[in-house]
């Protein structure tokens, strides 16, 4: 799912831009959870019988369609109040992502290449979002550079 020029949500084939479509290194724990993803959807297929509709999605309804995005929403409004953690939106997410890599020390244009960002800049202006602790260490190793420790 993305949204058009006009902010209305399109589900279909295509990716919002070009660099949408690209290919990013996951954790072995991802890898496990998206190989139950599709043992999980074979079974669905099997008993959906004709009721079922291939798309292509990796999480459907159990019907194979795509999932409703309020659907979506919700169980993740759920998800975060049974962690415990602030309540946030998948784009919400996207931005601490970027912003949790580069505290990491990834190159910041390893993350745009990540998020699919034609521009470095798109990255720095509008997904990294530093923490304080962050500016605080930045400012503590400026102090060290410039004593000579």
């Amino acid at each position: 799912m993305t949204r058009d020029s006009s902010g209305r949500r399109v589900v279909g084939e295509t990716t919002k831009t070009p660099s949408s479509l690209r290919t990013i290194g996951v954790p072995p724990q991802v890898v496990h959870e998206l190989a139950r993803q599709k043992d999980t959807q074979v079974w669905q297929r099997r008993n959906a019988g004709p009721l079922w509709s291939e798309g292509g999605y990796v999480f459907t309804h159990w019907t194979g369609r795509s999932v409703d995005p309020d659907r979506l929403r919700d169980a993740l409004r759920r998800d975060c109040a049974l962690a415990g953690v602030d309540v946030l939106t998948v784009h919400q997410i996207r931005h601490t992502a970027a912003t949790l890599l580069i505290e990491a020390g990834e190159p910041i244009d390893s993350v745009a290449r990540r998020l699919g960002h034609n521009s470095v800049a798109t990255t720095s202006g509008m997904y990294v979002h530093l923490s304080v602790e962050h500016d605080q260490a930045v400012g503590e190793r400026l102090e060290r550079f410039i004593s000579g420790g």
